[in-house]
């Protein structure tokens, strides 16, 4: 087996598995997903009909194909997980759009803690809050408007006023 081949088939299958594990680049010469219609077709369907195994599919041979993805192939499945509360895969989605080259901006960002609002995970939150420079996203007030409902749920009005007083040496003006 060859190195390139060895090293498409390890892709696949962690892109099967947790969002911990850490993917190979993708090479400089991906083709953008508009190269492969057919795909483009048929991950599009799965995304609107909320197929996540379909899309998981697609998504190993947009790798496989060495295909780009734009953060619009994305941003539904994690806006799909944190309705659900589900903060594992949201995380998980958020992950594996930048190993498709998707720039992630503070949509994706806010859907991700939104999902740990929803799991009433406080902790969470505040981490993926705190994370936004290292992806280089800016929060913004929707992001912080879903951090001081996270401590809402956590009964920690406290906390929640400290966020809120944080807000503009944090470049976040509150709408609130």
């Amino acid at each position: 087996m060859t190195g390139g081949l060895a090293a498409v088939l390890l892709a696949i299958v962690l892109l099967s598995r947790s969002h911990l594990y850490v993917m190979p680049r993708r090479p400089r010469d991906a083709k953008s997903r508009e190269e492969s219609p057919e795909l483009s077709q048929r991950m599009d369907f799965a995304l609107r009909g909320r197929r996540e195994e379909e899309v998981r599919q697609c998504l190993q041979q947009a790798w496989a194909r060495r295909l780009r993805l734009n953060v619009a192939t994305f941003s539904p499945l994690i806006d799909q997980a944190a309705q659900r509360g589900d903060l594992q895969s949201a995380e998980e989605w958020f992950a594996k759009a930048k190993l498709f080259g998707a720039k992630r901006d503070e949509v994706e960002l806010n859907a991700v803690v939104h999902a740990a609002v929803v799991q009433g995970n406080l902790s969470a939150a505040e981490s993926w809050f705190n994370r936004a420079r290292e992806y280089r996203v800016q929060a913004d007030a929707v992001t912080l408007t879903c951090l001081v409902h996270a401590c809402g749920q956590a009964g920690d009005a406290e906390r929640a006023k400290h966020w809120y007083r944080a807000a503009p040496a944090l470049g976040i003006e509150p709408n609130v």
